[in-house]
């Protein structure tokens, strides 16, 4: 289990659970419609306030969540709905969850700020980078990631290692840097040869009844 190491004083804001892991100095872009969110997103802009995101499973107890920060609304329609610009900016633990917050349409949780140790280190971040590019290599995938290896963390990468929705949701709740390593780490030990099997194989179903232009062993 999770060992958080707790901040500061507890304190409540306004939360907005979705199905997703907001990692800390992530840009998010979101679509707002329904009118209980619509009123939180207008008091945040307007007050200033920050909200928080606890990732939300069905079935799945909500204890941490993200703490955002709306930096635009880019564009309200007709209908009222919004689109917006928000930013990761930290995590915290819930300790009780408070409806219809301050008397308004959503609810609002009683939170306290979880520790963040930046005690990782260049070489481990340096092999999972590495990882990282054969992976994208093998699913021909195009991802931008920091040339500079000491500007690169964690919570920059974490959605794209191939984490689920449970791991990203582990990684968040993880409080020191050298720790979140060591969990990509033996995530993508793990799951890179088992990424290079699943590709084989795929190879394999695509040549099914395709002419192959095989070359026979010398030797007869």
């Amino acid at each position: 289990m999770t060992q958080y190491h707790l901040l500061y004083m507890n304190y409540n804001i306004p939360i907005f659970p979705l199905h997703l892991v907001a990692f800390p100095g992530e840009k998010l872009n979101l679509h707002i419609f329904e009118p209980r969110y619509k009123q939180l997103i207008l008091d945040c802009k307007n007050q200033n306030l920050t909200f928080g995101i606890p990732p939300f499973q069905k079935g799945q107890k909500m204890n941490i969540g993200t703490k955002m920060e709306v930096l635009s609304i880019e564009k309200v329609h007709n209908d009222g709905s919004m689109d917006i610009k928000t930013k990761a900016i930290s995590v915290f633990k819930i300790q009780s969850i408070i409806k219809n917050y301050n008397d308004k349409l959503y609810s609002g949780a009683t939170v306290i700020d979880l520790n963040d140790i930046q005690d990782g280190d260049i070489k481990s971040m340096t092999t999972i980078v590495q990882y990282i590019k054969s992976l994208h290599s093998l699913f021909k995938l195009k991802k931008e990631i920091p040339v500079n290896i000491n500007q690169v963390s964690t919570y920059i990468i974490g959605h794209v290692v191939g984490f689920s929705f449970e791991q990203e949701l582990k990684m968040l709740g993880i409080e020191n840097e050298k720790n979140r390593q060591t969990f990509m780490l033996n995530h993508l030990e793990a799951f890179l040869p088992q990424a290079k099997m699943y590709e084989e194989i795929k190879e394999k179903i695509k040549m099914n009844g395709h002419f192959r232009n095989v070359i026979p062993p010398n030797f007869l």
